[in-house]
């Protein structure tokens, strides 16, 4: 059985959501060292910043949801996340990057398990929609850092970390209606 139209946006949104994460998680150091001109241990601050708040948005991500509701969690994840994006590219210091990677990970880090909750509720079977949804946002996480690479290679890590905003951009302009659109599925 092939997925719906629902189920494939929700699979973009979670490859685009973890493009994202991964870009940062694997890039987010080398742009502080590279790009900003720190020392290694002031760099790994960076994904530090990013990953500590990751982790603990999503120890209260259900939280939010209740609260909040899941449309929202996603939108306003994506527009923190494109806020904290715009902060490490627009004003190169390492206090706004650490700030910036940081609003990353606590808009990232309940949109993917939002996307994959909203895929169980979709019209195909729940393990066709999660799997669906799960490989993509895999594939995502793994296509992101060589992307970037090759972006910063042809273009700088600047320019090609501009990769991310847009699909953070995609994912708050478009994941509060796709997770919507599953709820009476």
């Amino acid at each position: 059985m092939w997925p719906n139209a629902a189920v494939m946006k929700l699979a973009l949104l979670a490859f685009l959501c973890m493009l994202v994460e991964g870009a940062v998680a694997d890039w987010s150091a080398v742009y502080l060292r590279s790009t900003l001109n720190q020392q290694a241990s002031v760099a790994a601050i960076g994904y530090s910043a990013f990953a500590f708040s990751m982790a603990a948005c999503r120890i209260v991500g259900d939280v939010s949801v209740r609260r909040f509701g899941s449309s929202k969690v996603v939108a306003l994840g994506g527009l923190i996340a494109v806020a904290g994006l715009a902060l490490v590219l627009s004003w190169p210091t390492v206090l706004t990057a650490c700030v910036g990677f940081a609003m990353v990970g606590i808009g990232l880090a309940n949109i993917v398990p939002v996307i994959f909750s909203a895929a169980g509720r979709s019209t195909v079977t729940p393990a066709i929609g999660v799997s669906m949804a799960a490989t993509a946002g895999y594939a995502g996480f793994l296509v992101g850092p060589p992307l970037i690479g090759l972006g910063a290679g042809l273009l700088g890590l600047r320019v090609a970390l501009c990769v991310l905003v847009m699909a953070a951009l995609t994912v708050c302009l478009l994941g509060g209606k796709a997770v919507r659109s599953t709820r009476l599925a």
